[in-house]
């Protein structure tokens, strides 16, 4: 497919969970971070995304679900611990068309906390424009540094969780390190559309890394893409434990919609005109 001549802008916003208002709307000024980039075209802006009453089934990290719009990341994010605070990410296309420079409305597409103190953080990666923005990766970070448990019963926590895994390595040691990684499916994917692990190793965008796998995939093939949730424990007692899940397949969908919704904009903007030019 040829690759479309389009930049992502990227400005990050920091806010306290307790502070007042609706602080998961980042502040209109700060959607403009290129001077020279023109303001967004009505055909370039996304219809706002509305909170919804989704319910969620299957694993959640930290009450994150694979799904869930920005605003209900927000409220779960401050349902795990009230004085979290969130970070959140906000970015918008540019492209060229006709040698002149258009952008995108922004949209989110990261928001992560951390717990006072810094121990536990959490991540989410949303879906690309122009469909409802879900989130298709979240990631946890667990930093042991007072007390730490065992590996054994991480384990059994995990397992009490997620039941048990379809994959376990076992206490492996490599030199002075000692890592243990639990994988568990999601979904009914039975392709692997990513090298080894890089599904839940890695964050969007991932379409290119999906078109150097298996060449020629589509929008309808990608829909067989594995997802896995898997933990690594590093350390015994465990000094740091690492959990991440991504729907590979939505992830996957998005970037091919968002393709197509970009061409769709150069190529308006693009069109040749029909009246003679005065002379």
């Amino acid at each position: 497919m040829k690759t479309l001549p389009i930049a992502i802008v990227s400005v990050s916003l920091l806010f306290l969970s307790a502070c007042g208002g609706d602080s998961s709307e980042p502040a209109a000024s700060s959607a403009n971070t290129d001077a020279t980039a023109a303001s967004p075209d009505a055909a370039d802006t996304l219809a706002p995304d509305t909170a919804s009453s989704n319910s969620y089934s299957g694993f959640d990290i930290g009450g994150l679900y694979l799904g869930m719009s920005p605003e209900e990341v927000t409220a779960a994010l401050k349902a795990h611990d009230p004085d979290i605070v969130i970070k959140q990410d906000a970015v918008n296309f540019t492209y060229t068309a006709l040698n002149k420079r258009h952008r995108t409305d922004s949209y989110v597409n990261y928001m992560g906390g951390s717990v006072p103190g810094g121990d536990v953080s959490l991540e989410v990666r949303f879906s690309y424009p122009p469909e409802p923005l879900a989130a298709v990766a979240v990631y946890r970070r667990h930093r042991q540094s007072v007390e730490p448990v065992s590996q054994a019963l991480y384990v059994e926590s995990l397992i009490e969780k997620y039941g048990t895994p379809a994959l376990d390595s076992g206490t492996i040691k490599t030199g002075s390190t000692i890592e243990r990684t639990l994988d568990w499916p999601i979904g009914t994917g039975t392709v692997q559309c990513m090298p080894g692990g890089a599904e839940v190793q890695s964050t969007p965008p991932v379409l290119d890394r999906i078109e150097r796998q298996i060449p020629g995939s589509s929008a309808e093939s990608v829909a067989t893409c594995i997802s896995t949730l898997r933990y690594v424990l590093r350390g015994d007692p465990v000094l740091q434990a690492n959990g991440g899940m991504m729907d590979v397949a939505a992830a996957a969908k998005a970037e091919f919609a968002s393709r197509a919704w970009i061409q769709s904009l150069v190529d308006e903007k693009s069109r040749a005109g029909t009246e003679k030019p005065k002379l």
